[in-house]
């Protein structure tokens, strides 16, 4: 039981990490983008 809540909750801390990165990086390439 232990092991199983700690693999979900990893797992959604790995999908909230790669949801901001995602953000984070659209967000540049968008600057990048009215920038130029």
């Amino acid at each position: 039981m232990i092991t199983e809540m700690n693999i979900r909750a990893g797992g959604k801390i790995a999908l909230i990490l790669c949801l901001s990165l995602t953000i984070v990086i659209s967000r540049k390439i968008s600057a990048i983008v009215l920038s130029a």
